[in-house]
């Protein structure tokens, strides 16, 4: 895959110890795309954050979830997760699945 993909993994899905604004940098997010994550993270989990939240207040499932909607909203055109469901529950697992065909008609997207 190389140079072409963006790519995630569910073992590592954080990239920095701070804040999730210095994480969205990483994915190359503008501000509208930011918001975006943060809306749709606050459904998901259940956890209400916002751009200084610390990450390390996550749990590794949430850390997931946030990686995944981090990558499905950045400008990235191929994107490959790895081991994407570890850490998911069942029921956050048919969500992320959900999210990953909502994004699949504009990203190419591969899991291993």
């Amino acid at each position: 895959y190389g140079k072409d993909y963006l790519i995630c993994s569910g073992d590592l899905p954080s990239i920095v110890t701070g804040r999730i604004c210095e994480e969205s940098v990483f994915y190359g997010l503008d501000p509208g795309a930011e918001s975006t994550v943060i809306e749709r993270f606050n459904l998901i989990s259940g956890k209400q954050v916002d751009c200084n939240t610390a990450i390390s207040t996550l749990s590794g499932g949430q850390k997931v979830i946030l990686m995944t909607l981090l990558a499905l909203n950045s400008p990235a055109e191929k994107i490959l997760f790895h081991n994407l469901m570890h850490n998911l529950d069942i029921a956050k697992r048919e969500i992320v699945r959900q999210l990953l065909e909502e994004y699949a008609s504009a990203k190419t997207i591969r899991e291993t």
